[in-house]
């Protein structure tokens, strides 16, 4: 699931291949944003086939892979 989420991240923030994201960096530092943030939901939900409720839709949830393998992992 990491691997998986690591990809969706760096599709959506539009990363070179090269760049390397550990679980605790700051997405933030790499580009997220409140609109990419939007874009990087609906691809989890896409991709894992779940549905994220609004209380879950927060940007402090999104700021690093760690914090989106558990919110994926709620919804599994």
């Amino acid at each position: 699931m990491r691997e998986k989420i690591q990809q969706i991240v760096a599709a959506t923030l539009k990363l070179d291949e090269n760049t390397t994201i550990s679980d605790q960096d700051d997405l933030k530092e790499y580009g997220l944003s409140s609109i990419s943030m939007v874009t990087l939901i609906l691809a989890l939900e896409k991709n894992f086939g779940i549905g994220i409720n609004d209380d879950d839709l927060k940007l402090e949830y999104y700021e690093s892979i760690e914090n989106i393998i558990k919110v994926v992992e709620k919804y599994l």
